[in-house]
This record gives structure tokens, C-alpha cells and sequence, in this order.
């Protein structure tokens, strides 16, 4: 699909449309008592608008992600329960002291905005929907806490020789190259990859099991009123 209109969403604009009760500070869900504001839930739309449009065009919303579900409402969706998944490795990661430090923040943000500075159409994007700073920090802090967390999980997960087995079995189809089939992976590069298929599988499922036991409440009045 070709780019043929830059749809720009503000959080002030949205506001004026909805409610005036609402405002940035809105609370769109909840995680153990943990409130997910309206503003930066708007701002991580926007962020994901940025880059889905990007890949797939403008036109991309429109049009069925699953069935009877357009890509716009669908990524609201996606977007919530993300950030809800976030909160909660967020919650964890703080308990088990695996939260950065300033300096690491500092350094992750400044190696961003160097690279934003070197992309200047992404840049634009970024500042005409007012992605400021303070959200930035904030996004990179929770990144580097997510990254710390999940290290920590790989480091402690084990996988026995009947696991590696059976998902090497159950799915060969990753293993061949569509393009030459006759070219064989080594040994190596297929417990490389079943290690790390079947710690990513172990991982969500520990989240998973994480977010059943959690307290969790979304605000969908206000998720619906959003248009963009």
C-alpha cells in the first residue's frame, strides 16, 4: 500500500472530542493498584502508529486485522494488554531489585535520541505528535527493566534433551530453508534456536501465569471513545 496521508493524532485533540470529565490523567486500566494513564497510553498508539504506517501504509487501518476487527480497534487492544504485560514485569522486576540505574537510563536515552537525530522524517514524526522527552525516558526505562528481567529468566531456565526433542520434532518446518532445501543447518544452529524457541515459549507462560494471579481492570469506555 503506497503512503498517501499522514494521519496525525494529538492527545488534545482526542480530549475535545470525548468526555470533559477526561484527562491525560485518566486512568485507562489498572495493575495492582498501579494506574496506566489516558497520556501515555495515547502516546504508545501513537508510537505504534508511527512505525505500523511506516511498514504497511496508511490505509492499513481500515482493513480487517481478524474478522470483523479493523487494525485500528485492534491495535488499541493490542496496545493495552501490552502495556498491561509491561506493568507487570515492571511490578516484579522492581521487587527483584533488576531495575536500571540512572546512568544506564541516561545512556540508552542518549544513544535514542542520536539515532532519532539521524532520521530526521522519523524525528518530524515524533515532535508533530508531541512524543516528548519525558516519555521517552520513561519508555527506555521500562525497556531496560524488561530486558534486565528477562535475562534473569534465561539465566535460571532449564530445558531437558526430551523438551529439545519434541519441539525440534513438532516443528522440523523451522529448520528447513524454503529457498534451498537441500541446505542443512549444523547441530549447533538447531539447539541454538530450539533453546531459544522453547525459553521465549517457558517465558510467556510464566507471564501468563504471573497476570492470572494479578489484580487487573480496564477502563473500555474510554479505550472505545478513542478515534484516530
Amino acid at each position: 500500500m503506497k503512503k498517501l496521508l499522514l494521519i496525525i493524532f494529538s492527545l488534545s485533540i482526542f480530549l475535545s472530542g470525548c468526555n470533559k470529565e477526561m484527562s491525560e490523567n485518566s486512568v485507562v486500566a489498572t495493575v495492582n493498584g498501579s494506574d496506566i494513564l489516558l497520556k501515555d497510553y495515547i502516546d504508545t498508539l501513537k508510537l505504534y502508529k508511527i512505525d505500523i504506517e511506516k511498514e504497511y501504509g496508511e490505509y492499513i487501518w481500515d482493513t480487517e486485522a481478524k474478522e470483523g476487527v479493523n487494525y485500528r480497534d485492534y491495535l488499541k487492544d493490542i496496545v493495552i494488554n501490552q502495556m498491561i504485560d509491561m506493568e507487570i514485569v515492571y511490578q516484579d522486576a522492581k521487587e527483584k531489585n533488576l531495575l536500571p540505574t540512572q546512568s544506564e537510563i541516561d545512556e540508552s536515552v542518549e544513544k535514542l535520541k542520536n539515532s532519532i537525530e539521524n532520521d530526521k522524517e522519523y524525528k518530524a514524526k515524533l515532535e508533530e505528535n508531541e512524543i516528548d522527552d519525558k516519555f521517552i525516558q520513561k519508555q527506555q526505562e521500562i525497556n531496560l527493566s524488561l530486558d534486565k528481567y528477562k535475562k534473569e529468566f534465561d539465566k535460571n531456565i532449564t530445558i531437558s534433551n526430551e523438551e529439545i526433542k519434541k519441539y525440534y520434532y513438532e516443528n522440523k518446518e523451522l529448520f528447513i530453508n524454503e529457498n534451498n532445501p537441500d541446505e542443512k543447518m549444523s547441530l549447533e544452529e538447531i539447539l541454538k534456536i530450539v533453546k531459544e524457541k522453547i525459553i521465549e515459549e517457558k517465558y510467556w507462560e510464566f507471564i501468563e501465569d504471573k497476570k492470572k494471579k494479578c489484580q487487573i481492570s480496564i477502563n473500555d469506555d474510554i479505550i472505545e471513545k478513542i478515534v484516530y
